[in-house]
C-alpha cells in the first residue's frame, strides 16, 4: 500500500504558520518578481482567483476583497518542506519526494504494526499539523496512481481525514462516483491517458468512464 501526503495550498500555508492572523482572512503568494499569482488560500479560490493570474490584472479586485499578498519566500517554503518531509520519513520504512509539497509514504507491511491504515494516516496529518501548523490531505491505495485519486478525494472532501481507494468497480457509488475519471493517471502533466484506441488488453473501469479502452501514452 502507498500514501500520498499533499500539503494544502502549501505556499499560503507557510505564511499562515507564523501569522495565526492571517487564518480566516484571503491570501495569495506571488511568483518571482511579483508576477503571478502561484498560491491561493481557500477563501482566494473562493473569490475567483484562479492560479498564475497575473497580479496586475487582478489587483484591483484583490484590495477590494482585502485580499493579504505576499513576495515568495522559497527559503521559507523550503524550510517548512524538509520539516514536513523530515517527519513523515520518521513514521514509515520509505519515502518518496514527489514535489516540495507532496510525498510517497511505502505502508507496505505497516498494517502488522499500526492497524488501520486510514486512522494511521489521519493520525499522521494530525501529527504534521501539531508540529508544522501545515494542513495535509492524505490518499491510500494499492498503486502510487490510487493513492494519487484518494488524495484527490480527500481534497474535496476533507471531513474524511484520510482516505483508503481500491481498485473501483463497475458502477460504484461514493466518492468514486463523483470523481472526474480524467484524473486515472494525473501523476503528472506528462502523463495522460487518451482514450482514442482500443486497449491492448482488459484494464479496470471507473464511473464515467468512456465505452473505449485508455492507452497510456
Amino acid at each position: 500500500m502507498f500514501a500520498l501526503v499533499d500539503c494544502n495550498n502549501f505556499y499560503v500555508s507557510c505564511e499562515r504558520a507564523f501569522q495565526g492572523k492571517l487564518r480566516s482572512v484571503p491570501v495569495v503568494v506571488l511568483s518571482n518578481n511579483d508576477g503571478c499569482i502561484i498560491s491561493r488560500s481557500q477563501e482566494a479560490k473562493a473569490l475567483g482567483i484562479r492560479m498564475g493570474e497575473p497580479y496586475f490584472k487582478v489587483k484591483p479586485l484583490l484590495e477590494q476583497h482585502g485580499v493579504r499578498v505576499f513576495s515568495s519566500n522559497y527559503a521559507l517554503y523550503g524550510d517548512m518542506s524538509r520539516r514536513v518531509m523530515y517527519y513523515l520519513s520518521s513514521v514509515v520504512p520509505d519515502i518518496e519526494l514527489y514535489s516540495i509539497d507532496e510525498a510517497f509514504l511505502d505502508l507496505r507491511g505497516m498494517e502488522r504494526y499500526c492497524g488501520n491504515l486510514v486512522d494511521y494516516a489521519a493520525n499522521i496529518k494530525q501529527e504534521v499539523y501539531r508540529r508544522t501548523h501545515i494542513p495535509t490531505c492524505i490518499g491510500i491505495g494499492p498503486t502510487k496512481t490510487l493513492a494519487k485519486l484518494a488524495n484527490r478525494i480527500t481534497k474535496k472532501n476533507p471531513e474524511l481525514g484520510a482516505f483508503f481507494a481500491s481498485i473501483p468497480q463497475k458502477n460504484a457509488s461514493g466518492p468514486w462516483s463523483r470523481l472526474p475519471w480524467k484524473m486515472c493517471g494525473a501523476l503528472g502533466s506528462s502523463m495522460l491517458l487518451k482514450c482514442t484506441r482500443p486497449a491492448s488488453r482488459p484494464r479496470p473501469r471507473w464511473p464515467g468512464a468512456p465505452s473505449r479502452g485508455c492507452v497510456s501514452t
